[in-house]
Parts: C-alpha cells; sequence; structure tokens
C-alpha cells in the first residue's frame, strides 16, 4: 500500500501548505495515490474469459471505470508536468506513465473506458509491481523517506528529554531548483546554521531544522525551522528582538546572494500554533500533524531526486 487511508487528510493539507497555495486548486498526489492503491487492488477476470464473452457494450466495473476517469487530466497537473520538478514515488509515477501509454490519458469526460485499454493498463500495472525492477526503486524511496523520519523522531525525542515543550519559529528563502544540491547552496545553508548557533543562546535552541517546499516555476523555499525550548505554557510566545536574525541576513545575504526572511506564518497557515507542551492534551495531535508536514509527504513526492526535503541540521542533544 502507497497511503495509509487515515494519513490522507494531514498529507493533503501538507501539500497544499507546502506548495503555498500559489497555484490553482487542482488534485493533489495525495488523491492520485489513493487512485494508485485501489487500482494495484481491483480483481480482474483472467484475460482468455474476458475476451471470449465481451459483448459489444460490455464496460468495465463502474468502480474501476471511475478510478482510471480520475487521472484522465493528471498531465496536465503542476506536479505531473514539470512546473513544480518533482519526482514521485515508483508506484505512483508508474501508474501514471502506464495511463498515458496506454492512452486513457486526456479522454472525453462523457467516454466510458474502452474495457480493453482499462483490462490492459490495470493487468501491467498490477504485474509490473512485483518485478524486481520495480522493488529496487521502491526499496530505495522508502530507504531514505524512513532515514529522515528516524532522524525527526530523534530530534523531537531529544527536545522533548531537554525540556516541558517548545515554540517553531522560520526563516526562509526561495532559489530555483536547479540549485539544490550545489556547493554554493550547501555553504548557504551551513552559514545559516551556523548563524543561528553563534548568535542564539544555546541554552534556548534545541534544534534547526531545514524543510525544502515545492513552488511553481521549479522554484523551491527553504524552510529553517528553530525550535526552542519553553518550559511554561506562559513562557514567551513570540521572538521580541531580531536582532540576532538582522546579523545572520546581512552576513548570508552579502556572502551568497540569496534574500533571507523570517516568515510567521505558522508553516504557511498549516499548523494553529506554534506552541508546543508536552502535557497538553492537543500535544501529540500537534506532533502528528508538525510530523505529516516535515517528513510525510516524502512518501509521494520530493524535489528533483530521491533525496528527502527534510534535514536535521543541528540538535542540542543526540539520540541514537
Amino acid at each position: 500500500m502507497l497511503l495509509k487511508k487515515h494519513d490522507a487528510p494531514l498529507l493533503h493539507s501538507a501539500y497544499m501548505s507546502n506548495t503555498a497555495k500559489t497555484i490553482q486548486p487542482h488534485l493533489s498526489p495525495i488523491a492520485i495515490a489513493q487512485v494508485s492503491d485501489e487500482l494495484s487492488k481491483v480483481r480482474l477476470p483472467n484475460q482468455p474469459a474476458f475476451l471470449a464473452y465481451r459483448l459489444p457494450l460490455q464496460t468495465l466495473p463502474e468502480n474501476v471505470d471511475r478510478l482510471i476517469k480520475s487521472m484522465q487530466w493528471v498531465h496536465h497537473l503542476p506536479w505531473v508536468n514539470g512546473v513544480m520538478n518533482l519526482m514521485l514515488h515508483p508506484q505512483l509515477n508508474l501508474c501514471i506513465e502506464l495511463a498515458r501509454r496506454h492512452g486513457l490519458i486526456d479522454q472525453q469526460q462523457s467516454w466510458r473506458t474502452d474495457p480493453i485499454r482499462g483490462y490492459n493498463f490495470i493487468r501491467e500495472f498490477q504485474d509490473l509491481l512485483l518485478t524486481r525492477h520495480f522493488n529496487e526503486l521502491k526499496e530505495g524511496w522508502d530507504y531514505s523517506h524512513q532515514f529522515s523520519e528516524q532522524e525527526l523522531s530523534n530530534a523531537l525525542k531529544a527536545v522533548q528529554k531537554e525540556s516541558n515543550g517548545f515554540s517553531f519559529h522560520e526563516f526562509i528563502s526561495t532559489i530555483d531548483s536547479s540549485q539544490l544540491h550545489s556547493p554554493k547552496l550547501d555553504q548557504f545553508i551551513e552559514d545559516v546554521k551556523t548563524g543561528f548557533i553563534n548568535n542564539l543562546n544555546s541554552e534556548q535552541v534545541q534544534a534547526i531544522f531545514l524543510k525544502k517546499e515545492p513552488l511553481p516555476n521549479r522554484q523551491v523555499k527553504l524552510r529553517f525551522i528553530i525550535l526552542f525550548k519553553r518550559d511554561f505554557l506562559d513562557s514567551p510566545a513570540h521572538l521580541t528582538d531580531l536582532s540576532f536574525f538582522e546579523k545572520i541576513k546581512l552576513s548570508v545575504e552579502q556572502t551568497h546572494g540569496y534574500q533571507f526572511i523570517y516568515d510567521p506564518s505558522l508553516l504557511n497557515g498549516y499548523m494553529q500554533s506554534h506552541l508546543f507542551h508536552k502535557k497538553t492534551q492537543s500535544f501529540k495531535e500537534q506532533i502528528k500533524q508538525l510530523r505529516a508536514y516535515l517528513t510525510g509527504t516524502d512518501a509521494l513526492y520530493r524535489i528533483g531526486c530521491v533525496e528527502p526535503t527534510f534535514d536535521v541540521l543541528y540538535a542540542k542533544l543526540k539520540i541514537q
């Protein structure tokens, strides 16, 4: 299974927030991932029987026809047509590519799916999911996802061990996705991390995360997320003195040329609060929501390559 059903609403919300809601409403990767999962489980008659008893007006079962039809405009979606420079999970990518190859993309809405084309598409899709090649692709994808999830888990455990709670604050820079993995960008990220560590109270900074978010026109938003220690519910909730940030901003903008700004948006409006306390009733749900945004979406898509979009740049305590 590509996607657990109960995860879908959170992941859809995270996707829409990841993209900063900068694109016209459209089907998300989560919706098509659910279609892919359903198609992988469709039970078909064996081919000889299917062909032998086919009548002129015979059609695919209505639920199967609906699944296939939901993909008919998929090549116009920004996360498929190259606008966002995304790499998709191997199963999702295979499903879309085979639907195109079998002529099931860009059909007229009113037409029923040709049963032979639909049958051949589903049968080939299900068979290819059982090949060694697909298994190797899936294992490579899942391994890097599990690694970043574990990194996040370890960091959050360390933060909870050190304090009763935390607040997070965000600082962003927007780049072209062609610059990802370049020495210049790697040095910028390193200098930003060092700037935060050197200019903030080491007792207060618990962790520094980096989330890469896809944007239209093959742009990427780098979101640096700083976790601050917050033991009590009435501890200060906001950064009242941004002079430390002005120093970092001046330094990295002059050195690297990337614009760097403070962003109080709560992960593009995805979170209701940036305040966490482990003894509140909402803490577990908040953590679940945060995890979906930071690493959950990597289950379905990454930016440009297999490498995860989330990194732990710094954690005060190390948990292995």
